[in-house]
């Protein structure tokens, strides 16, 4: 009875190792399998794709930075006036509101310090685009470029 009692002990950590390193795996896993290149006009954005309402809500709360050619592509369930929100960023973003492949709206600069502003776009929009402060003029994005991913 003994032998079986450690082998049930056994198994069950192991079981419990597995599932913890499991969740930690899948979880980055996730988000590589959700990343897509986005176009801008000439330019791309390796952006991360988010679509569960859970996630639409925290955006990149809480992330510390993000790189020049990285962003994160809200994908809505429909087109709509969708405002963003400054709640728990750590630094400044642009933000682009993107309505049947073509940029409809664009916020320079969004700062941290401004929630709990929301900012609106001046049109629907269906997806909306997070990049780093700087990305749009730098990168010379306007209203009416064509975008696809």
């Amino acid at each position: 009875m003994g032998i079986v009692k450690k082998y049930y002990k056994g198994l069950i950590v192991a079981v419990v190792l597995l599932m913890s390193f499991s969740i930690f795996v899948l979880k980055d896993t996730n988000e590589e399998l959700f990343r897509k290149t986005v176009f801008i006009g000439q330019e791309q954005v390796e952006a991360l794709i988010v679509y569960r309402d859970e996630d639409l809500k925290r955006g990149l709360s809480g992330r510390e930075f993000l790189n020049d050619q990285e962003g994160m592509l809200f994908v809505f369930p429909y087109e709509d006036f969708h405002g963003i929100w400054m709640k728990n960023m750590l630094f400044p973003i642009d933000i682009i509101w993107i309505q049947n492949g073509r940029v409809v709206d664009l916020k320079r600069d969004a700062r941290p310090d401004t929630y709990p502003y929301v900012f609106m776009p001046k049109e629907k929009a269906s997806h909306v685009l997070e990049v780093s402060a700087g990305f749009v003029k730098g990168h010379d994005i306007l209203i009416g470029m064509p975008v696809s991913f």
